[in-house]
């Protein structure tokens, strides 16, 4: 799938919940879930991944203006006044990817 420029593979539906002149936000709901999240090139400090548990959501806003930087918020619940974190992520030259490996979900931000 490609929103606005930012590639995106799930194996989560993926739904447009906000479109306004300003920005689009996207849901992706992980139902509550552990989300181990993997980053291509990741400081060797961190060993393999960061974990968020019990998940609800991933909330990604992506800014009309024409940039390729996104924000990626991790939900408790629905609202996006229950992130758990949020980051920026450039997607210019990466693409996201949101599998679901049954005893959690993994969100990977890799190379194009």
């Amino acid at each position: 799938m490609n929103i606005m420029g930012l590639e995106i593979e799930s194996d989560f539906e993926i739904r447009k919940i906000r479109e306004t002149d300003m920005d689009v936000d996207l849901f992706v709901d992980i139902k509550g879930t552990t989300l181990n999240m993997s980053v291509e090139s990741m400081p060797a400090v961190i060993a393999s991944r960061i974990q968020f548990c019990m998940a609800r959501g991933i909330l990604i806003r992506l800014s009309a203006d024409g940039e390729k930087v996104c924000t990626v918020h991790i939900l408790r619940n629905i609202d996006i006044y229950s992130a758990i974190s949020n980051f920026e992520i450039d997607y210019s030259s990466h693409m996201l990817r949101i599998a679901d490996e049954k005893t959690h979900a993994l969100l990977e931000i890799k190379s194009k």
